[in-house]
This record gives C-alpha cells, structure tokens and sequence, in this order.
C-alpha cells in the first residue's frame, strides 16, 4: 500500500515542479536557436540589400556625368568615340554597357564583367545582374539615346555564424536569467508543495514549517501553523477516540473468549518493561502499548463465528464434528488471519500505521516459521518481537500449576529461544521479569505484614 502511494506521489507531479523545467528548458533551447538563426539571417540580407542600393547608386552617378558626352557623340555620329565612350562606361562600372538610339537603334556596346560570356542572355543566366539605365543628353538637354548598363550583383556573403554565436550568447544569459527568476519566484510555492505532500503523506505530525525557509510567506506562514495546530488536535482526537474504540472491542473479544479481562493488559505490561529497558521514545512506547492491547482484536470475525454456532445449538468444542454444518477450515482460516485483519483495522486510521505494523507481524517467528509473512530475524519490527515472548509468556504463566513459578515458566520457554523469540529479547525479558516479580512479592510481603499489624492493634485496642 505505501509503494503503491509512493509511485502515485511521484506520478501525478506539479505542473509548477519538475513538469514546468521539462517542458520550459526544451522550449528555451529552441526559441534561442530558432531567434539566433533568424535574426543572423535577416542581418545578412540587409547588409546584401545595402550593398546592393549603395551599388546602384554609384551606377547612376556614373551615367548621369558620362549622359553630356554620351549625347553628343551620338549627335555627332562619330562611331570612335561612342564606342570609346561606351567601353569607358562598361570599365568604370565593371560590367555590360549598351548605348541605344533614341528611335531603338543599337549604337554600340562592350562587356567588361568579371566573368565573361560571349552573349547578354548567357550572362544573365550565370549571375544575377543589376539592370541601370540612363538618358543621352543632346546639347541643347534634349533626349537622344538611352544607355542601359548590367552590372553582376556581388555574391551573398555566407551563414554570419560569429553574429549567429552572439546573438545565441545573449539569448543564453537571458534565458538563464528568466530560468533564475522564475526559480526564485517557484521556490517558495516548491516548498509549500512539499509541505502539503508531507501532510498527505504522513499527516500533521510529521509536518515541520522552518521559518527561515518560509519567511517570504510572512501572514500567510503563521495561518499555516495554525491550521496545522488545529489539525494536528483533531489528529490526536481522532487518534484517541479510535483507539478507544479499538480496546472497547478488544475487551469484548477477550470477555466472550476469556470470560475474564485481563489478558491484553498483562501482554501490555510485560511489552512495557522490555520497552522501557530499551529506552524506547514515547512514540514507540505508545505504538507498543496500544498494539499490546489490540493484538488479538482481528480474531473478532472468530468471535462471530463461535456466536453463529452457540445460535444453532453447536458447541464450538464438537467444531470437528459439525465440519459441514459451518466448516472447520473457515474458523481456522480466520484465527490464522487475525494479524492481518488486526492491522487492517489500524490501517483505516492516519496515524496509526505503526501499530499497524506491530500487530501484523506479532505472530511471527525468529526462524521465519511464524505467519502470516514468514518474517525471520531482523525483518520482523521490534515491538512485535516484544510482543510474541509477552504473549507466549502471559499465556503460559497463566495456565501455569500452582507449583510453578515464573523463573519455571521462562525456563520452559527458553526451549523456543531462538527459533519462535528473539534471543536478546528473551534474554532481556527474562531479567526484567525476575526483576519486577521480585518487587511485587516484596510489596505483597510488606502489604500483608501491615495488614497484620493493624489487626493486631485493632485487636489491642478491644
């Protein structure tokens, strides 16, 4: 059952946890390389966008001072010179240059591109070109011809990743910083969480509020402590009122059982001195003494069966001959469950998940030979351990003759020792036992010698 807890607490996170770095540090990474990438990009097309207007424009202030000489020369119609002109042009912008006409005509025409081509087209085809054109001027200002001029555009400049590595440093320092001031703002909220997983886990007792950790919390920090005041009274109520419930069933058992009450009582007091020769803390102590108390208190469905048989006239005693009446196997199966229906009945309360454990295991055996888990040794919790001598030996000691003493009882017992009891135990126990039945017949010594003095006065007196 607490595994099953355990995974189901690791399973269902909070979003505001570790769920909110899984999906927020992917997302970063992602935004960072994805806004580096596109920012680097842009930054390169502008740059080639700026080249490329500032190469036009030096085209055109080229034109505009060669349009006088252009026009004239066609006015003139000397051949030499137009083409001398043109080849200047074609020189000064390092590229194709063409004088037109003003009626269309071709007048000349020359290539001084980088890369040469027998043809316009061919060259238009290898490299993206610039197309700049500009009027002739005649010498009275009038239009005579047109010169159109092809320039290669420069080739794009190549993936900036050194702009790319900048841009992706300082989106690292601001995401980091985000993630750091997101964590500053989470960290009271993670620490609050744990706070109220600790109370759902293992209730309000365990839960502890350090106010140097919750000092950002301020009001809200003292109305937590509170609450949990306040819950863990209601805690211990409840804790109190289900145990009484719990002996009040318990004596009942042993009443109907035992026709005498007293048995759970004795365990409970032999535990004790174990418990309090091995310093137990009061918590264990009081687990101890409580799963003492109620060791027998899952053989109730027992009880129900012997008061079904007792109703049809059937004497538990004749169960063996009567098997098919109720069935033998049934009652047996039960008696051999009570640990852990016993536990199960503490399990239902918060709180008292140790006894729980105790009373599930005060059955079983050193060796591992017990029931109902076959525990050996160390696996088997403490109080149950100190639980199984105190049973045996109450049991024992009570049906024990007149002429057998305690010390009888142990000595018999001690045959078990090591293989149904714990050996430091037994042997712990058997001191305690020669220890406190000492005191008590030194107390019924002195009891008895008092009572006869004052009948003895009482008698004086007459």
């Amino acid at each position: 059952m607490n595994e099953h807890s355990d995974h189901e607490t690791r399973r269902r996170r909070s979003f505001f946890g570790e769920r909110l770095w899984v999906v927020l540090l992917p997302l970063l990474v992602v935004t960072s390389l994805t806004l580096s990438t596109w920012v680097a990009l842009l930054v390169r097309d502008e740059r080639d966008a700026m080249r490329r207007r500032e190469l036009e424009a030096g085209i055109e202030r080229i034109l505009a001072g060669s349009s006088s000489e252009l026009g004239q020369a066609i006015e003139s119609t000397n051949r030499a010179q137009t083409r001398f002109l043109v080849e200047s042009v074609a020189k000064m912008v390092q590229g194709r240059a063409a004088l037109y006409h003003g009626k269309g005509g071709l007048l000349a025409q020359a290539d001084h591109a980088p890369r040469a081509s027998e043809t316009f087209e061919m060259m238009s085809e290898a490299l993206e070109e610039i197309l700049v054109w500009g009027p002739a001027k005649g010498i009275g200002g009038s239009k005579v011809g047109e010169i159109r001029v092809h320039v290669p555009v420069p080739a794009q400049a190549g993936f900036p990743w050194s702009l790319f590595a900048g841009i992706l440093a300082a989106c690292s320092i601001i995401s980091g910083s985000v993630l750091y001031a997101l964590a500053r703002c989470l960290a009271p909220m993670q620490r609050l969480r744990h706070v109220f997983t600790r109370l759902g886990e293992a209730g309000p007792d365990a839960v502890v509020v350090p106010g140097e950790r919750f000092a950002e919390f301020g009001q809200v920090r003292e109305e937590m402590l509170d609450c949990l005041d306040k819950l863990k009274e209601r805690q211990l109520r409840a804790e109190e009122s289900f145990v009484e419930v719990a002996l009040s069933l318990a004596r009942e058992y042993e009443y109907h059982r035992e026709g005498a009450i007293g048995h759970a009582q004795r365990v409970r007091r032999y535990a004790s001195w174990i418990g309090e020769r091995l310093r137990l803390p009061p918590g264990e102590r009081d687990a101890l003494e409580v799963a003492a108390l109620c060791h027998d208190l899952g053989k109730l469905p027992a009880m129900q069966i012997e008061s079904t048989l007792d109703i049809e006239g059937i004497d538990a005693a004749t169960l063996a001959e009567t098997a098919d009446v109720l069935g033998k196997q049934t009652f047996e199966q039960v008696d051999t469950m009570h640990p852990v229906l016993g536990a199960a009945f503490f399990e239902a309360m918060p709180g008292l998940e140790d006894v729980a454990q105790i009373v599930v295991a005060h059955h079983e055996n050193w060796d591992g030979s017990g029931y109902p888990g076959n525990l050996s040794g160390d696996e088997i919790p403490l109080g149950s351990r100190l639980i199984r001598i105190a049973d045996a030996f109450e049991r024992a000691y009570s049906n024990a003759t007149e002429d057998q003493s305690a010390q009888d009882v142990l000595d018999t017992l001690a045959e078990q020792k090591g293989t149904s009891f714990d050996p430091f135990l037994f042997e712990i126990f058997r001191e305690e036992v020669a220890v406190h039945l000492l005191e008590r017949r030194r107390l019924q010594v002195t009891l008895k010698a008092r009572k006869t003095e004052r009948e003895a006065a009482a008698t004086s007196a007459s």
